[in-house]
């Protein structure tokens, strides 16, 4: 994981990288 906006949401690694603009569901 990269950013914490858009690149969150492409990052599988959940815990590593989570942020609230994050939108991994």
């Amino acid at each position: 994981c990269i950013a914490r906006k858009p690149r969150c949401a492409n990052c599988p690694l959940d815990p590593l990288c989570y942020a609230k603009d994050k939108t991994l569901a």
